[in-house]
């Protein structure tokens, strides 16, 4: 009995040594946000209330302000911008206000469109 244990244990220390047991590191998983809705006055964006979905598996609504790091995420939000187009069919105003992200580690930016899905790597 004792000689199979020996024989498993060498058996799997050859391999680990190999490399064959070791399982491939599974690939980049892709962030996803969507910047929702906003609360607050815009000509104070720091008192603002921001709505973030991350849309990755067990990730949760945050409303978060500016200088707040999303959860679960290594994203701060930076700013806030108000942003309106008038729609040339009807001469109605539409929201298309922006809200960055910066990554804390490389510091590189990510911008969300109001209601639209953004996707990174």
């Amino acid at each position: 009995m004792i000689s199979r244990i020996s024989s498993a244990i060498l058996l799997l220390s050859i391999c680990a040594m190999q490399g064959w047991a070791q399982t491939p590191a599974p690939a980049a998983a892709k962030q996803r946000f969507k910047f929702q809705a906003y609360d607050g006055d815009p000509k104070n964006p720091a008192a603002m209330d921001f709505q973030v979905n991350p849309l990755n598996p067990g990730a949760r609504t945050q409303f978060v302000k500016i200088g707040h790091v999303i959860d679960g995420t290594r994203y701060k939000v930076t700013k806030f911008e108000l942003k309106k187009k008038t729609n040339p069919q009807t001469g109605e105003q539409t929201d298309i206000s922006e809200l960055t992200l910066t990554q804390i580690d490389t510091k590189a930016t990510l911008v969300l469109p109001l209601d639209t899905v953004v996707e990174v790597k």
